[in-house]
């Protein structure tokens, strides 16, 4: 009897003892027990190298799943996402095909493939997917991965078995595709050799189609964003379009009112004169040939023809700065409100006025005068009832932004009248109290506009108002 010990990578394989009967026998029964050992050792060769073979798929699909993230990120639509992810799949992964589904009015349409397709997708779109219960079917109800190890016996593969083994498919694997919670598609993928989709392939394979359904909701948020950029331009190139074709009526209609009124403003006054004119001859030549009635009538006639003048003389005014040039430089309004107040000192009144020293602005001198004539002379006008009456004039800094005022002490008015002050002819008082066309802060609104600013005014009745203006 012989002991006989054999080792295999350097680690005990196989112990025993071998007994003969006869002499040169023990070298029989070790031909025998090597024998069986070598059985033992293809064995386990093969068993190494169907580990290899399982490591080598598991390496190929982590390649796939880092290709397939560039891809997510470096495509610009659906199709090219799908065509890529496809490619990735047969190219890097080493399997026979690919193909994605998209769900369309309840039934699964394949839309992209890649690999050795041969048809089958066509096949696919001919036996449907959704009325079998196939992989395809299970997984758009569960949610859940289909995976058919063998295509040959798996009784999921029953309608497309004879095909799918014509093109050497011997397993296969289904991953659903998912927006917004919902499921909206498949991917399904094939191997050329049955159980290829191990349990660590299988989750690579979960976080590739999770990698691609992120993809999609990117691709449908980007789609989405750009539709309603696209809608905004359009909206705003027809707002523009619009507000062009407005504005130029709009200027159309204003030139063709300023020469009207310009016209006819000037048309009127010569005959305004020959009214005034002959009435003044009546009263004075024919005073006593006229008794009180006609002389009150004429007296009538020639106030409201002055009044008709001074009205006439507005509209014109106000016509002009509408149609004159802007010559914008640096100047200081306290010089001009300077004179204009000296020409209204002129009539004795009691008046407490507040001047600033020097405000400096860049604008029209011309239309600025305007401007300062009438808030000034409005501020004397209406503090008229007051004694006595305090008139001040300065600037304020607001934000970067430099406010003129023109402040009184007068009778003020409602604020609530506040949207009637700067249309031509409206007043808010009577004319027996104060005169006046209610034509002046409409000419001062429209040159604070021409200098693309701002005017408004605080009051409150019998208190005093503000005006205000930015340039």
């Amino acid at each position: 009897m012989k002991h006989v010990r054999l080792f295999l990578g350097g680690a005990l394989f196989a112990a025993g003892w071998i007994a003969s009967v006869s002499p040169g026998g023990w070298r029989i029964g070790l031909c025998f027990l090597l024998c069986g050992l070598a059985f033992l050792a293809g064995i386990r060769s093969r068993a190494l190298i169907e580990a290899k073979g399982q490591l080598e798929n598991l390496n190929r699909m982590y390649l796939v799943l880092s290709r397939v993230s560039a891809a997510t990120v470096r495509v610009r639509n659906r199709e090219e996402l799908f065509s890529d992810i496809c490619s990735i799949l047969v190219d890097s992964g080493g399997l026979a095909m690919a193909w994605i589904g998209m769900l369309n009015e309840g039934e699964i349409l394949p839309v992209a493939h890649a690999g050795r397709e041969e048809g089958y997708t066509g096949i696919l779109k001919r036996t449907g997917l959704m009325g079998q219960e196939g992989p395809v079917s299970l997984m758009m109800k569960s949610g859940k991965p289909q995976i058919c190890q063998d295509i040959s016996t798996d009784p999921r593969m029953d309608v497309w078995r004879e095909e799918a083994l014509r093109r050497q498919y011997r397993s296969s694997a289904g991953f659903p595709l998912h927006l917004e919670g919902s499921r909206i598609g498949v991917i399904n993928v094939y191997a050329a050799q049955p159980d290829f989709f191990s349990e660590e392939i299988t989750r690579l394979f979960i976080e590739i189609g999770e990698a691609v359904s992120f993809a999609i909701q990117y691709l449908e948020q980007q789609g989405r964003r750009l539709a309603a950029e696209e809608g905004l331009r359009r909206l705003n190139a027809e707002l523009e379009s619009q507000v062009k074709q407005r504005t130029g009526q709009l200027e159309a209609a204003n030139a063709e009112l300023e020469a009207f009124s310009y016209s006819v403003s000037h048309d009127l006054r010569a005959p305004l004169r020959s009214i005034d004119g002959f009435s003044e001859i009546l009263l004075q030549k024919h005073s006593a040939q006229l008794d009180d009635a006609a002389r009150d009538y004429l007296g009538r006639v020639r106030r409201s023809s002055r009044r008709m003048g001074e009205l006439i003389e507005d509209l014109l005014a106000l016509s002009r700065v509408g149609r004159s040039e802007i010559h914008k430089e640096e100047i200081d309004l306290a010089p001009i409100a300077r004179a204009v107040i000296a020409e209204l000192d002129a009539a004795n009144r009691c008046v407490e006025w507040t001047i600033e020293e020097s405000v400096p602005v860049y604008a029209d001198s011309r239309l600025m005068k305007i401007v300062l004539e009438n808030l000034i002379r409005n501020a004397w006008k209406f503090t008229a009832p007051k004694n006595p009456a305090k008139i001040g004039f300065g600037s304020l800094g607001a934000e970067g932004e430099k406010i003129v005022y023109v402040r009184d002490n007068g009778v003020g008015f409602d604020m609530k009248h506040s949207g009637k002050l700067f249309g031509a002819f409206q007043r808010l008082h009577r004319a027996d109290e104060f005169e006046g066309t209610g034509v002046g802060l409409a000419t001062v609104q429209r040159i604070i506009h021409r200098h693309d600013g701002k005017i408004w005014a605080e009051a409150e009745a019998g208190a005093g108002a503000t005006f205000y203006f930015s340039l």
